[in-house]
C-alpha cells in the first residue's frame, strides 16, 4: 500500500526514460472511489512545446498509463495526456 503523501513530487518518466514531470496530485472519480488519473506539474520542456501549453498548467494522466510507481512513477510511452 502507498500513501498519498509519499506520492507528492515523484519525478514522473516515460517508459523510454524521458523526464516527464512531477506527479502533484490524483484525481479521483467521486462516485466510485476509483482513481481517474495522476497530475503531473513542473513539466519538461519537451512535454510543453509537444502540447503548446504553458509551463504553469499541469497535465493529466490516466491511471490506466501508469505502469510502475515506486522510486519514480513510470508511465506508458505515447499515452494521451490532457491538459489539467
Amino acid at each position: 500500500m502507498v500513501r498519498y503523501f509519499e506520492l507528492k513530487n515523484k519525478p514522473v518518466y516515460d517508459e523510454s526514460g524521458k523526464f516527464i514531470g512531477n506527479m502533484v496530485d490524483i484525481v479521483i472519480y467521486k462516485d466510485r472511489g476509483d482513481i481517474f488519473g495522476i497530475v503531473i506539474e513542473n513539466l519538461s520542456r519537451e512535454i510543453v512545446e509537444k502540447l503548446g501549453i504553458s509551463k504553469k498548467r499541469g497535465i493529466i494522466i490516466p491511471y490506466k498509463a501508469v505502469k510502475s510507481i515506486r522510486d519514480v512513477v513510470i508511465i506508458k510511452e505515447g499515452e494521451f495526456i490532457t491538459p489539467e
